[in-house]
């Protein structure tokens, strides 16, 4: 007996077969990358920067799945890591040279040995950290320091460098927070959950259903403007993946102080909107009245 497959047939089972072939070397790549870094910290410590951007780039490859374009995966791994649109540019780089050679390109800024920090010299840094907490443990202030690296320090280290007003205080080990640019913005809306992270689920054929939303705000040639009813219909979204998560549970859900989070229905009776209350034969109207409700108590 002979079997006979139509073109649409066989088409279909090459295209399962190349995105599982896919999927398995991508798979692949995460323990290559694991192994990499494991061996290597065996022989000496890695560049923190290259663990940074190798596991940067693991997590692109799990989120690069498919039904997912590689560029949504790697701004949605940027986002995670709290980098922008030139990151995730780079973590495609760094697929493509991980493929290629097992290997990724470091960036040399601030690399060059005539830009060598001397801050970052262990005995410098010991040095001034001591001097901080001898002298002015909660009253150091980043002008008072910069005063003495510039005019003790330095001079008498014999070093000719100074530090600039461009230094940046934040908490060790987090990612400073930076003023905004005048470039394209990107908004992000999603829901976290305190066990499991931003709230998502996977449905009946394997793919993954996330309540977050990211927008490009504007409004010619861009996607508008994140509105009530934005927030409103995501909302329903993240209940639908709660539910699936969590058949028998009641979801506690917490806003943060933002105008669309006070979204009500149209026809809801809101005093702030002129809703008009009648109390037996008093009829209650708020003096500001933009929209037409009533209810008779």
């Amino acid at each position: 007996m002979h079997l006979l497959l139509s073109p649409r047939a066989i088409a279909s089972v090459a295209v399962r077969s190349t995105v599982d072939e896919d999927t398995r070397r991508k798979a692949g790549m995460v323990l290559e990358i694991q192994g990499y870094l494991v061996n290597k910290c065996k022989k000496y410590p890695p560049m923190s920067d290259e663990v940074y951007n190798l596991q940067a780039l693991q997590q692109y490859l799990r989120r690069h799945v498919p039904g997912v374009s590689k560029t949504k995966a790697a701004l949605d791994t940027a986002i995670g890591l709290g980098k922008g649109v030139h990151f995730s540019r780079r973590i495609i780089l760094w697929y493509v040279q991980w493929e290629n050679n097992e290997e990724i390109t470091l960036a040399r800024h601030g690399k060059h040995a005539r830009t060598r920090n001397q801050l970052n010299e262990n005995d410098n840094y010991n040095e001034i950290r001591t001097w901080i907490l001898e002298n002015h443990k909660y009253t150091i202030m980043q002008l008072l320091l910069q005063r003495h690296i510039n005019n003790v320090f330095l001079p008498a280290t014999g070093a000719q460098s100074s530090i600039s007003n461009s230094m940046l205080w934040h908490p060790d080990g987090q990612l400073p927070l930076r003023k905004k640019g005048h470039g394209q913005s990107i908004m992000v809306s999603d829901f976290l959950s305190e066990l499991k992270g931003p709230l998502k689920t996977v449905d009946g054929s394997g793919q993954v259903l996330r309540a977050r939303e990211i927008i490009n705000p504007g409004k010619k040639n861009y996607d508008g403007y994140w509105t009530a009813e934005d927030m409103a219909q995501q909302f329903r979204k993240a209940i639908a993946i709660h539910k699936r998560n969590h058949p028998n549970r009641i979801g506690l859900w917490a806003f943060d102080n933002s105008s669309n989070h006070n979204y009500a229905a149209k026809d809801a009776l809101v005093m702030y909107w002129g809703a008009s209350v009648t109390l037996g034969s008093t009829v209650i109207i708020p003096s500001k009245v933009s929209k037409q409700s009533s209810l008779k108590l």
